[in-house]
């Protein structure tokens, strides 16, 4: 999903084993850096095209991610079969969303609770979470601004420079039992905020966003017309004005993770 001052929704995301040698040539582009065959997709959706399901296949992403994604594909993979169009959407999230971040940092709090290490959290809002570039994440954050952030930010947030943004900060954030359990209603400190829920399984802890603001007028009252609620689903993600103001309602039940990605120039 998409939060500009107006809303468009898009849908969520799905897992299989990479195998791309199925993509035809003409359908990608090629790295000379590293000669790594890479996809792309259409900056606008195929309007009158109907998706396909996806929830009979074992997927690491959420099978509704391929039938948004599907609606973007060019359109010599568009009249491919199935299976050659899963092929070449998973290479594009394999790239930019690989799931083992997930685990990574379920490791990371482990070994941090049994040698009672100080780390640093990701905001002064959060006692739980990581920076994931400590995790060696960087290069994949460059990877996803400059590809899929920074083209959509120059199209829905151009007043605050999206199509340059060239800085980030990117961390993973926890809610549930023993853990943060909502968030003040605050503004980022980022131009443009990608927000993505990675899981698990959990009830309650939707976004409610109140209209973009100013610092100096951040606790003025709302219009009806900006009062929006965003309800997290695993492998859904909300693109939003880093001054879009907000916060997180309680997670009632379960474990909530979240990946944040604060975009700056």
């Amino acid at each position: 999903m998409l939060l500009n001052n107006d809303f468009i929704d898009h849908k969520k995301s799905s897992t299989i084993k990479n195998d791309d040698s199925n993509i035809k040539d003409n359908t990608t582009i090629e790295d000379s850096s590293s000669n790594k065959v890479k996809g792309r997709l259409m900056q606008n959706p195929n309007k009158n095209h109907k998706s396909e399901s996806y929830d009979d296949l074992k997927l690491d992403f959420s099978a509704e991610l391929f039938s948004s994604l599907e609606n973007y594909l060019p359109k010599d993979i568009l009249n491919t079969s199935r299976d050659n169009k899963v092929k070449y959407m998973y290479t594009i999230l394999h790239d930019y969303l690989p799931p083992e971040t997930q685990y990574r940092v379920e490791h990371f709090e482990k070994w941090v609770n049994t040698t009672n290490f100080q780390v640093i959290r990701p905001t002064t809002m959060n006692k739980f979470g990581v920076v994931l570039d400590d995790f060696g994440f960087q290069t994949m954050f460059d990877k996803l601004m400059e590809g899929f952030i920074c083209p959509l930010s120059k199209v829905l947030f151009a007043k605050v420079g999206g199509s340059t943004l060239d800085f980030h900060h990117g961390f993973v954030v926890e809610y549930g039992i023993d853990k943060d359990v909502d968030l003040g209603f605050h503004v980022d400190d980022s131009e443009v905020t990608l927000n993505v829920c990675l899981g698990k399984q959990f009830s309650g802890g939707e976004l409610f966003f109140r209209g973009i603001r100013c610092e100096k007028h951040m606790h003025t009252k709302s219009h009806p017309e900006e009062n929006f609620d965003y309800f997290h689903i695993p492998g859904q993600a909300v693109l939003h004005h880093g001054r879009h103001r907000h916060g997180a309602r309680a997670t009632t039940w379960g474990h909530r993770v979240n990946l944040i990605l604060w975009c700056k120039r």
